[in-house]
């Protein structure tokens, strides 16, 4: 198993402001990607969106480099 298979997200494009729980996630639990270090603040569930920074009212979510919200 590779290191990326065992991360509990999955970023699915370079653009993306988002990453995709693989797993469920506790809350507390700390994750890292990219650089980015975050925490789930309540359960999350498989193939649930988190987002990897900040994002502000009106901004676009990106998902597969493409808007999806």
């Amino acid at each position: 198993m590779t290191d990326s298979e065992t991360l509990p997200i999955i970023h699915l494009h370079p653009k993306d402001n988002i990453a995709v729980a693989r797993r469920f996630l506790q809350p507390g639990e700390t994750f890292e990607m990219a650089g980015v270090h975050g925490e789930a603040r309540q359960l999350v569930r498989p193939g649930h969106k988190i987002a990897l920074s900040p994002i502000a009212r009106g901004e676009a979510v990106l998902k597969f480099g493409q808007i999806i919200g």
